[in-house]
């Protein structure tokens, strides 16, 4: 018995059918028997496969699964031509918007991408769910046909990101539980080495305009890049100061600079005639040095560390390199991690006195600053709930110069810290195990408390 056809949605073909026939199973027999599978003893092989358990919609998605497979084979052989192309392509386009028919003109697409005419393209980009599943050489080839189509996807992609709160949070985290094995691969696929050669030896090539370096810089501020790469240097440069360390980690501390460099200057750069700069020579003679040497003094006693810590330098650099700046927070992380409390009351006030201000705003890297001192604090405070909650209730010194000389006076500065603050001062009383161990001392936190609401900044709401 012939077949017919009935592809895509179907309700309003079932309806008809069941309401034409008075057996209501009568009229699913009829459906089966006249849209079954058009296939060689397929009716004696049904009621198997209705004892067996399938359902027809089963039956027939293994079926055309199979049949894909079979056809997406034979797209890809040698011998598939190009009127084969235009054969297949005019009898399978009409189902393209059905999800289960879409794989095998996809393909076709894919693999005959230079042929495809101009009201082929059209079609797709007007729908927009076969668009997203198009093949990215046709979504290219869209795109530079249409730039106003291309900037609105863009948009679309920055707004989701934008909103989606879950990447903002791993972005602004400055420690996640693993770094290596995501990043370490990410960044080979980059060609790094590529990167520094363009932009080490002035290579003047451009696309579309651009720098060729800018286009490859932009990469880098993905902030768990930037993130890692300043892990690393921080890594580096406390092995360095180690006997016996290996002779080419100035070579890494430096190469892993220059990345940072790149990812710093390349929004500015981009769309634009500016120049990539070098990386600031102050960086690479004085803050490797003075960072050294706060690794060294890390146990010794404070009144003499003092005096050998140029703390003063380190604030100048940090203030105004963005580098620098990932660099030394990173170095407060990994302290906070370690419970190293000496260096953490040497080099947290520093944070306090490189604070972009109001009266930064005017300055072109004044937004990087921000977002970077925010991801600090987020970072830093959920290593202290995590970690260090107790200590610093129970502790003098990390009471006083975490909480009482750093943290209570940060929330003065922006909000985001002051919300973060309120999370941790929470976290006292919403896990039972804290409070037998404070005793009295709970009335250190309600007294955080009130400080925090009183001088905190509050958020600034559009109307």
């Amino acid at each position: 018995m012939s077949k017919t056809n009935l592809i895509g949605p179907a309700e309003e073909t079932i309806k008809a059918h069941l309401s034409q026939s008075g057996d209501p199973l009568e009229a699913i027999r009829t459906i089966q028997r006249i849209y079954g599978l058009d296939l060689p003893g397929i009716e004696a092989m049904y009621p198997l496969l209705d004892l067996a358990g399938y359902s027809r919609h089963e039956v027939h998605l293994y079926c055309l699964d199979a049949l894909n497979k079979a056809i997406l084979a034979r797209i890809e052989s040698p011998d598939f031509t190009l009127n084969d192309f235009r054969d297949l392509y005019r009898r399978t386009s009409p189902y393209i918007h059905i999800p289960y028919m879409q794989p095998v003109p996809m393909a076709l697409l894919k693999k005959f991408e230079k042929y495809v005419d101009e009201d082929i393209l059209s079609s797709l980009k007007n729908d927009e769910e076969v668009f997203e599943n198009c093949p990215l050489n046709i979504k290219q080839r869209i795109w530079k046909q249409d730039e106003g189509f291309f900037q609105g996807q863009m948009l679309n992609v920055l707004n989701d990101y934008h909103h989606n709160e879950r990447l903002q949070a791993l972005a602004m985290n400055l420690k996640p539980e693993s770094y290596q094995g995501v990043i370490e691969e990410s960044l080979s696929s980059l060609r790094v080495d590529l990167l520094m050669n363009v932009h080490d030896q002035d290579i003047e090539e451009t696309v579309n305009g651009e720098p060729l370096y800018a286009e490859f810089a932009m990469i880098l501020m993905d902030p768990i890049i930037s993130n890692f790469l300043s892990s690393c240097i921080v890594r580096w440069l406390r092995n360095s100061v180690d006997e016996g360390a290996p002779g080419n980690l100035e070579d890494l501390i430096n190469y892993n600079a220059k990345l940072l460099n790149l990812a710093e200057h390349a929004p500015r750069a981009t769309g634009s005639d500016l120049k990539i700069p070098k990386i600031d020579r102050d960086i690479r003679i004085n803050f490797w040095h003075d960072i050294s040497v706060v690794i060294i003094n890390e146990n010794t006693p404070t009144n003499q560390a003092n005096s050998l810590i140029n703390i003063t330098r380190i604030e100048s650099i940090i203030s105004k390199s963005e580098v620098a700046r990932k660099i030394y927070v990173h170095y407060l992380i990994d302290r906070a991690s370690e419970g190293d409390i000496t260096s953490l009351s040497r080099c947290l006030p520093s944070i306090l006195n490189t604070l972009p201000s109001e009266e930064d705003k005017d300055n072109v890297d004044y937004n990087i600053h921000l977002y970077t001192y925010q991801s600090f604090f987020r970072t830093f405070i959920n290593i202290i709930i995590k970690r260090h909650l107790v200590d610093c209730v129970m502790d003098i010194r990390w009471r006083q110069a975490v909480v009482e000389e750093f943290l209570l006076r940060a929330v003065t500065w922006d909000f985001s810290v002051h919300e973060q603050v309120v999370k941790m001062l929470n976290e006292y009383f919403k896990e039972p195990k804290h409070l037998p161990k404070l005793g009295e001392q709970v009335a250190v936190i309600a007294d955080w408390a009130d400080k925090v609401f009183l001088n905190g900044t509050r958020e600034e709401k559009v109307y």
